[in-house]
């Protein structure tokens, strides 16, 4: 079974609309790094593209991915574990599940300043969305996942 090398290095995510849709956007201050996983979404295939959060107690983690299995020879994911439910995702939560969200890399040279946020990537709609409990990871359909959080 082809694998994914998973890529963190972010420490928050925004939560935007765009389109009447919910945007969710791992903010990355190192430019380099956001740059180069820009790219690997850039191109992705919407149709082979996941987007899952992982629900435990009172964190929550983030996995994106495309299927490795038609990611040829770049199979990138990006993941980030013990992210705080609070605040933003409390609220982007409902409408996560109302409507599949979009997905999209940003760097910020200093992510508490607004003015310092770009897009780095194109907007991604993942096929696949979905908000999952952590204990069911064990479940095969969630073996990326599972993977990811090691």
């Amino acid at each position: 079974m082809a694998d994914i090398e998973w890529r963190g290095g972010f420490n928050r995510i925004a939560w935007a609309h765009e389109a009447g849709r919910l945007v969710v956007s791992p903010i990355f201050e190192d430019r380099d790094t956001a740059v180069y996983l820009a790219s690997c979404v850039d191109s992705w295939n919407d149709r082979f593209a996941k987007l899952t959060i992982i629900e435990d107690e009172n964190l929550y983690s983030v996995c994106c991915y495309q299927d490795p299995l038609v990611a040829g020879d770049r199979n990138i994911g990006i993941y980030r574990a013990g992210l705080p439910r609070i605040g933003g995702y409390d609220q982007a939560r409902p409408m996560f599940l109302e409507r599949p969200p979009l997905f999209q890399v940003a760097y910020a040279m200093d992510y508490t300043r607004m003015d310092t946020y770009e897009q780095m990537s194109r907007l991604l709609s993942p096929a696949r969305c979905r908000i999952i409990e952590s204990r069911n990871l064990k479940r095969q359909e969630y073996y990326y996942e599972r993977r990811a959080v090691g």
